[in-house]
């Protein structure tokens, strides 16, 4: 859709088409019967000049078809063109030479001639308001053929060629005028241009299109021209037909005018096309390549100037460095503050990391809470590039360290670091990032908040890794995972009191592999939330047969620990009633063992699931109770029933006094909170004594009993059902 020039309303344009037909109407009024004496020359120079006006029109009509392919513009411009004929045959006829030797009088002719011009063009017009209707009814089926179109323009316009050069006409002139008309026939034309404005105005396209506008102002011209100043012209060359040709002259103006504003109109469309078009490849450009959060390049653009940086690298002969950054438990940030104080937090890194580095290098955020700094051109020599990025490294360390002010809080976080050299013959952008993530993994594993550089023992290890993660996905169906049991015991009486449920993963090739690597394997693989079901359920079904078979008569209930992985999961709670209900085991047989950081990272979330787990009838306990950061105030709402004391205080209570006082502060509190104490770790008889002094009521370790399996387990508990000192409860 085409503006026009001027933003007129509709009604303001209906005023100015009404306004403008009595102007020309007035005019007529006011100049009809002027004495004015024209001439034939004055006629030719006006006529020439119609008929070079018309082929201008037409031709711009026809260009306009071919770029829209629009029926309207195919009709106007080929009427045009046979109306650019009709004029310059009514211009030759006032040729002397000419005039002489055709059959019709010049009086005769030249009416004649300029009638049939003004109605082949009304025609053309009306017909292009019809094409429109069918196009705009059938669609592309309804388009005109334009060779058909050509064809048949150009058989009218050489039809009335003929009949006005070879066919006498009659007189045009009547003596006497009827009603102050002296050429009554003029009104056919009149009457064409009449129902070719009303066409026009039942389009409506006149209210917003620019060359609908103009048509609509060249059709009131010509109608006007057409019925008041051509029929009351008495003789050749007086005002009212000269004035007549002069408005004619304008009509093709304004079609023209139409025209020029249409065709600019789309060309300025067109333009802000592109332009918008062009902005927007720019900005997709730009966000392909940038993190829109904090400005940074992303992960698409490293690769990319990493690849010219290994490129250059190797040409030039010096060496780089890409170190890789990940967040020390940046989740905690969102769980407690939010997710905006999270996205501001990594505004405030990101402008740190900026002014860390010089202008050459590259920052970016390769995703989530993982950056990367691309370091160029270091030094020649790999010891000296090495030194320049530790000191980097350094510093980037130090400088994320600092508080962050987010809102009202202060909040600090760390980075681990993992830096990778380059280049080297067989290294891609892939490799450099892929070592660069594996030494970052290793800082996180050596305790966070560090750096590591990259060596070929660390791919080793992750090859390795990713070995037994494999091996790891069919070890449950290859029975290579084993339940094994560690005693609890009742410190008092020395007869068991329970058990704790750890898991060994007896490898074929690399022999047993301890619960705490397992563990860690299966969380790093995503692999430990089906282990973890498999773990509970294989529990439940011992604790049943056990149940069934009289052998838990001292036992208070078994504990399986539930890593941060489980314990967030959705379907926790489901998940452990459907398998006890499955395993009709009584659920307070069973308890559920938690960390105080599991606890202490989502407090409002952890009550919830604490409460629902609750709810199923299991016991839950608090693991390494002392080692973490969980208050009074928060431990009295949990729904605990017992703390296990950390291994760490039990190591040094018979020569630190602080751990000592620990450890009895802990059982004091259990007691008074209704909780049962369980020490951790047992490994000496004056550990095991002092805790008894103490009154803490229970205990597991070595010094106690080694894990065994669950047949072990079984025969353990039968032989020490009856009475017995704790000592002797000690397997040798």
């Amino acid at each position: 859709m085409n503006s026009i020039p001027f933003d007129f309303s509709t009604r303001q344009r209906q005023l100015s088409y009404t306004l403008l037909a009595l102007l020309l109407i007035a005019g007529f009024q006011t100049l009809r019967g002027h004495a004015w004496t024209g001439s034939g020359h004055l006629h030719t120079v006006m006529e020439t000049a119609a008929t070079l006006l018309a082929f201008v029109v037409g031709t711009m009509a026809l260009v306009r078809y071919y770029s829209r392919k629009n029926n309207t513009f195919l009709v106007i411009g080929t009427g045009f063109l046979g109306t650019g004929l009709l004029d310059g045959h009514h211009a030759l006829v006032t040729s002397e030479w000419l005039s002489q030797r055709l059959p019709s009088a010049l009086s005769a002719l030249m009416p004649w001639s300029g009638m049939a011009s003004r109605a082949f063009l009304a025609t053309a017009l009306l017909s292009s308001a019809w094409a429109w209707r069918r196009e705009a009814t059938l669609g592309e089926s309804g388009r005109l053929d334009a060779s058909t179109v050509y064809f048949a323009t150009a058989a009218a316009t050489l039809l009335s060629v003929i009949v006005l050069t070879f066919v006498p006409l009659p007189p045009a002139h009547y003596p006497i005028s009827v009603g102050g008309f002296h050429r009554p026939q003029e009104f056919v034309a009149a009457l064409i241009f009449l129902l070719a404005l009303i066409a026009y105005f039942r389009k409506g396209k006149w209210k917003t299109d620019s060359f609908e506008h103009w048509m609509v102002i060249s059709l009131i011209v010509s109608l006007v021209a057409q019925a008041f100043f051509m029929p009351s012209s008495s003789r050749l060359f007086d005002l009212e037909f000269d004035l007549a040709h002069l408005l004619k002259s304008v009509s093709y103006i304004c079609v023209l005018a139409g025209l020029m504003i249409s065709m600019y109109s789309t060309y300025r469309q067109v333009e802000n096309e592109v332009e918008i078009r062009a902005a927007a490849e720019a900005e997709a450009e730009r966000m392909a390549l940038f993190d829109e959060l904090t400005g940074l390049e992303n992960r698409r653009a490293v690769h990319a100037r990493l690849e010219q940086a290994l490129a250059a690298s190797r040409r030039h002969g010096w060496n780089g460095a890409l170190l890789f950054l990940d967040l020390d438990n940046f989740k905690t940030v969102n769980d407690t503050l939010g997710h905006p104080a999270g996205d501001e937090l990594l505004q405030q890194i990101a402008d740190r990391l900026r002014s860390l580095v010089r202008s050459e290098d590259t920052v970016a955020r390769y995703g989530g809470d993982e950056f990367v700094i691309l370091l160029c051109e270091l030094a020649e020599r790999p010891e000296h590039a090495r030194d320049r990025c530790w000191k980097i490294a350094e510093k980037v360390l130090t400088s994320l360290g600092e508080p962050y002010r987010l809102g009202e809080h202060a909040y600090q976080v760390t980075p681990s670091i993992g830096i990778v050299l380059f280049p080297d013959a067989s290294e891609t952008a892939e490799d450099v990032l892929g070592h660069a993530d594996m030494a970052m993994y290793r800082a996180k594993h050596d305790g966070r908040n560090a750096i590591r550089f990259y060596n070929p023992q660390l791919h080793k290890s992750a090859q390795r890794r990713l070995t037994l993660e494999q091996e790891l996905r069919s070890a449950i169906d290859r029975l290579e995972l084993r339940l094994y049991f560690q005693p609890q015991f009742d410190l008092h009486s020395g007869r068991p009191s329970g058990a704790e449920v750890l898991m060994r993963w007896l490898h074929p090739a690399r022999g047993v592999i301890g619960p705490l690597d397992l563990i860690a394997l299966a969380e790093e693989s995503r692999q430990i939330l089906p282990i973890g079901e498999w773990i509970i359920e294989q529990t439940a079904m011992r604790v049943r047969g056990w149940e069934q078979s009289g052998l838990l008569t001292d036992i208070r209930s078994v504990s399986v620990n539930l890593s941060p992985v489980q314990f967030r999961h959705p379907r926790l709670v489901a998940t452990i009633s459907q398998i006890l209900a499955r395993c009709r085991v009584d659920p307070g047989r069973i308890s559920l063992e938690l960390t105080e950081s599991v606890v202490m990272e989502d407090l409002k979330g952890t009550l919830q699931t604490m409460r629902q787990l609750k709810d199923t009838g299991v016991r839950l306990s608090l693991d390494d109770f002392g080692t973490g950061f969980s208050s009074l105030a928060y431990l009295r709402q949990l729904p605990l029933d017992e703390l296990k004391i950390g291994r760490c205080f039990i190591r040094s209570i018979v020569h630190n006094q602080q751990d000592a006082a620990i450890v009895e502060a802990i059982v004091n509190l259990a007691e008074h909170l209704n909780l049962d104490a369980v020490a951790e770790g047992i490994e000496t008889a004056d550990q095991l004594a002092f805790l008894q002094r103490i009154d803490c009521r229970f205990g597991q370790g070595f010094y106690l009993q080694e894990p065994i399996d669950a047949d072990e387990f079984d025969a353990y508990i039968r032989s020490k059902s009856g009475p017995d000192s704790l000592r002797h409860a000690r397997i040798i």
